[in-house]
């Protein structure tokens, strides 16, 4: 779980950003290959979505992250 339904569109982004960090901090250091291969993003009870994985990966030089300008 990444929010609330009364959390602010940047709270959202600041929790997705720290749960990517913390995954791909954890990532083995002998898994060779990509890390990351699917994600998606959905409600308790709503349908899914997929994310493009470049867009979300902090180790990726695409990411939404760099073009953020989220307070912490």
């Amino acid at each position: 779980m990444i929010g609330k339904i009364d959390f602010t569109d940047e709270q959202l982004l600041i929790n997705l950003r720290e749960l990517m960090n913390a995954l791909s901090d954890r990532k083995p250091a002998t898994l060779k290959g990509k890390y990351f291969i699917e994600a998606f993003i959905k409600s308790t009870m709503g349908p899914r979505w997929r994310i493009g994985l470049e867009d979300i990966d902090p180790k990726s030089t695409k990411s939404i992250w760099n073009l953020l300008e989220l307070d912490e």
